[in-house]
């Protein structure tokens, strides 16, 4: 997993440089990285299934309005 790579990383550079506040703090974040990466992950699939639901919608009302001009 890249993550764990990542964390590898980050712990390395923190064990060789300690006092290193952008080391320790890029150790944080990355614990945090999976669930952001699920949480972002989950919102735009919800967002690119609402608009296929709305995609699906709009052609649904202009086939209909297109047959009722028609007049099939």
């Amino acid at each position: 997993d890249y993550f764990d790579r990542a964390s590898d990383c980050f712990k390395k550079a923190v064990k060789e440089d300690p006092r290193n506040e952008v080391y320790k703090k890029a150790l944080e974040m990355n614990a945090r990285a999976p669930q952001l990466h699920a949480q972002i992950q989950k919102q735009l699939q919800a967002q690119q299934e609402q608009s296929m639901a709305e995609q699906k919608l709009v052609s649904s009302e202009n086939s209909d309005y297109l047959y009722d001009v028609a007049g099939w």
